[in-house]
């Protein structure tokens, strides 16, 4: 069930960027992203439906942390791990209304931003415990967990400068919520959501 919910949401993004492609498009985006589930790059697409209004619409690929010092107790919050190919590359898309213009070209909008990480959790923790002298120590385990669907939600603010005449750099934060679907035999039985908090910085490119 798990390949097949990927290949259909691939295919699915495919379709939406063929029919931009076909209609026009406006910006070419290369993101970093910092969600609840970890760092990832993105590539999107964006598109203005009208003056103020544009949708965008991609993949990112998730960037493993090479250490996890989890001393707060976190199973999910930035502790998603890939370890298969399909768990490296999830989607992205977005809905932008621009509410200011700058007079360097840039604007000011708020956003509607989703994305999917489908992978397992691993995280490190230190376990307290005593030994038969009555002295204290400390035990470094990794815990890692079954594969997990995040569905990230957030809106929030950002805005853009111009940097040369059709790049344009780009920054937002935003806070929302995310849900858990855990895969077990194959199913997604278990649902949880936890409330989420992201930023990003873009490189856009205008395409003429």
């Amino acid at each position: 069930m798990r390949v097949n919910y990927f290949l259909k949401a691939l295919w699915i993004m495919s379709m939406i960027l063929c029919s931009t492609t076909i209609y026009g498009q406006e910006f070419a985006n290369l993101n970093f992203n910092d969600s609840s589930s970890g760092r990832n790059i993105g590539i999107t697409y964006q598109k203005y439906l009208t003056n103020k209004f544009s949708v965008a619409g991609g993949f990112k690929i998730h960037i493993n942390n090479i250490k996890h010092h989890d001393n707060q107790w976190h199973i999910y919050y930035n502790r998603f791990h890939a370890y298969r190919l399909e768990n490296f590359i999830g989607l992205q898309g977005n809905l932008f209304l621009d509410v200011v213009s700058f007079k360097n070209k840039g604007k000011g909008f708020i956003f509607f931003d989703v994305q999917t990480t489908y992978a397992r959790t691993k995280g490190e923790t230190l376990i307290k415990g005593w030994d038969d002298n009555g002295f204290l120590f400390y035990t470094l385990t990794t815990d890692v967990r079954p594969h997990a669907l995040a569905v990230e939600k957030t809106i929030g603010v950002g805005a853009n400068a111009a940097i040369l005449n059709n790049w344009f750099l780009e920054l937002k934060a935003g806070a929302g919520i995310t849900n858990y679907w855990f895969d077990y035999q194959d199913r997604f039985p278990y649902h949880l959501w936890a409330l989420t908090f992201s930023s990003g910085l873009s490189l856009k490119c205008r395409i003429k």
